[in-house]
């Protein structure tokens, strides 16, 4: 199973529900994109971008950042 390696989201069961209020199985599954080798939800990815626009020439500031620097590195 995969999920993110910033947030750790992974998919998460539930009910579908008909209109005869009938409950079936289901999964609710996170849009998981591979970046650079390194898989990570579109959430994570918006943020990056975001921060990088606005930290551009600033260090890291959070650990999300840091953990992005490292997996960035090794690939």
């Amino acid at each position: 199973m995969a999920s993110c390696t910033l947030c750790d989201k992974r998919a998460k069961s539930g009910s579908a529900v008909s209109h005869s209020q009938v409950h079936t199985k289901r999964r609710f599954k996170p849009n998981l994109q591979k970046v650079n080798g390194v898989i990570l939800c579109t959430r994570c990815i918006k943020t990056i971008k975001r921060k990088t626009q606005v930290h551009s020439s600033a260090e890291v500031v959070t650990n999300s950042e840091e953990k992005i620097e490292e997996l960035s590195n090794e690939v």
